[in-house]
């Protein structure tokens, strides 16, 4: 009887060994590979799509991925976003979920990766353990990613994967620094030279007359002549901007420091004030100036999409948001997105009540010429 159960206790664990885990994720140099058994097609394709969405740089690679009808699955609503971060923050990242354990692995340069991936998880790991896997190396061991993730397309999705839900994207605007131009700047400089020659008048120094070949005889005397008008200055107008608390990600990461909502608010509560209602706000994310420029930059990108995806969403009037992406000299990346906001001029006051308002010459109706006079 025994031996009997002991038979039946290996053939259980042999039978769950060659099952192999319920869903498996491989980030491989130019291949995601992914793997198991889910229960919908639906449920595939949100899981493609978060991939193709997160590193389109890569090919996906579908062919393992059974779909059953009878696969039980936990609430999958946070895995995006853990995928999402394992491919960015990690390099041959893999993920694994079974049906008593959650493994996460792959190399990372940063310990904030290690505490963001855990956060990720959270959601999975209902009756499962979390078998760490992540290799701390230094930043020189990490491989260089020399690849362009903002060009490269979503066009290698499986044509049954839905497109991947896009960011709040902030429109892209010019911003003008203050003061004048150069042209203008020089066109001021040559005004008080030229102005005997608007009004007129020949200056003392003025060039010898035309010799009798090069005088026309069809135009007009000077004397004639009217003056020039001047054209009237405009004077450019100077932006001033009130520089806000910034907003600080992981290292690495698209995701928020821990202590980032209380910032998030104070800046919506300022932004949404009667006095800063409605004023242009520029977002800057800061690039590293070390490691992989085309990893960097498309850090930046989601970083200020993320950011003006919380101000809008907390009220913000999306068309008042614009989105660019300055240069660092350090070549850590800290995780900067750094905000300024317009100051506009205070509106001017209404007119009083009982201040008297002149009519238009057109609105006096003159009175008709046969018109009896009034006699005193």
């Amino acid at each position: 009887m025994r031996a009997a159960v002991v038979v039946g206790m290996t053939l259980a664990l042999t039978l769950g060994a060659s099952e192999g885990p319920i869903l498996k994720v491989v980030f491989e140099p130019r291949t995601v590979v992914l793997s198991g058994r889910i229960d919908t097609e639906e449920t595939a394709g949100m899981i493609a799509s978060a991939l193709t969405s997160a590193r389109p740089d890569l090919s996906l690679d579908r062919s393992a991925l059974v779909v059953d009808g009878s696969a039980s699955l936990p609430d999958l609503a946070e895995l995006p976003g853990l995928l999402a971060e394992l491919g960015l923050s990690t390099h041959e990242g893999r993920l694994e979920l079974w049906p008593d354990r959650l493994v996460i692995g792959g190399l990372t340069d940063s310990l904030v990766t290690q505490s963001a991936l855990r956060i990720r998880a959270k959601p999975l790991m209902s009756g499962r353990t979390l078998h760490n896997r992540l290799c701390i190396v230094g930043t020189d061991d990490l491989p260089k990613l020399e690849v362009s993730l903002a060009g490269a397309g979503a066009a290698q999705a499986p044509p049954s994967a839905p497109s991947a839900p896009a960011l709040v994207a902030a429109p892209v605007g010019s911003f003008e620094m203050p003061g004048l131009s150069f042209a203008k700047l020089l066109a001021v400089i040559r005004l008080p030279g030229q102005i005997d020659r608007l009004s007129g008048k020949q200056p003392a120094s003025a060039a010898p007359a035309p010799t009798k070949a090069e005088t026309k005889t069809d135009l007009p005397s000077p004397s004639t002549t009217p003056p020039t008008p001047a054209m009237p200055l405009t004077a450019t107008p100077v932006h001033q901007y009130e520089t806000l608390p910034s907003v600080l990600f992981s290292r690495n990461s698209f995701l928020l420091q821990a202590n980032q909502q209380a910032t998030i608010e104070g800046l919506l509560k300022h932004l949404l004030s009667p006095i800063r209602r409605g004023a242009p706000v520029r977002i800057e994310a800061v690039k590293a100036s070390g490691g992989s420029t085309a990893f960097n930059e498309y850090l930046c990108e989601r970083r200020a999409a993320e950011v003006a995806r919380f101000l809008t969403e907390g009220g913000v009037d999306a068309a008042t948001v614009q989105v660019k992406t300055v240069e660092s000299n350090s070549p850590v990346d800290e995780g900067e997105v750094r905000l300024f906001v317009e100051i506009l001029p205070p509106p001017e006051p209404p007119a009083p009540e009982g201040a008297a308002t002149a009519m238009p010459p057109s609105a006096v109706t003159p009175a008709p010429a046969d018109a009896p006079k009034s006699v005193p």
